[in-house]
């Protein structure tokens, strides 16, 4: 995980998991930046809003965001015959 913290104190947060990164901030211009630096240096693809991650649904919404495992938790049953 790395944070950015800029001079007028706005966070970028980056979380990287094996080929996967994740993002948030809470300045807009941060992104763009971040963004465009990363599409100069590798070849990557903006999924925009996060559906899943590391086998955790999300759900965002403009005030809240809903995390659940119930696909891998189904996952899971099935693999261990317990349906």
């Amino acid at each position: 995980m790395y944070v950015k913290v800029s001079k007028e104190s706005k966070i970028l947060i980056v979380s990287i998991y094996v080929d996967d990164l994740i993002f948030i901030r809470d300045n807009e211009s941060m992104i763009k930046d971040f963004k465009n630096l990363m599409m100069d240096e590798f070849d990557i693809s903006d999924l925009r809003r996060m559906r899943y991650f590391i086998s955790i649904e999300v759900l965002q919404r403009n005030d809240r965001i809903f995390i659940c495992q119930k696909k891998y938790a189904i996952k899971v049953m099935r693999r261990f015959d317990m349906e």
